[in-house]
């Protein structure tokens, strides 16, 4: 959040994304399909060793914080 918005979030945001997560990894586990289709988007494929639903929930929230109006630039 801090490399992407240049500030630390505050307690409710870091709540907010806990939920995201939680909820995400909750989602994932019971479908690995979409999982999968979620992480075979971009260039590199993830590494075999890692959880696939912990992922797939790192990218939902990375995703989030990604596209807030705070860390777009707007001119």
């Amino acid at each position: 959040f801090r490399a992407a918005v240049g500030r630390r979030a505050d307690q409710e945001e870091l709540a907010e994304l806990l939920e995201l997560y939680e909820s995400s990894l909750a989602h994932f586990e019971n479908n690995t399909d979409e999982a999968n289709k979620l992480l075979t988007v971009g260039e590199r494929r993830p590494i075999a060793s890692l959880p696939v639903a912990e992922l797939a929930a790192w990218t939902t929230v990375g995703n989030l914080v990604l596209n807030l109006d705070e860390t777009l630039t707007k001119r």
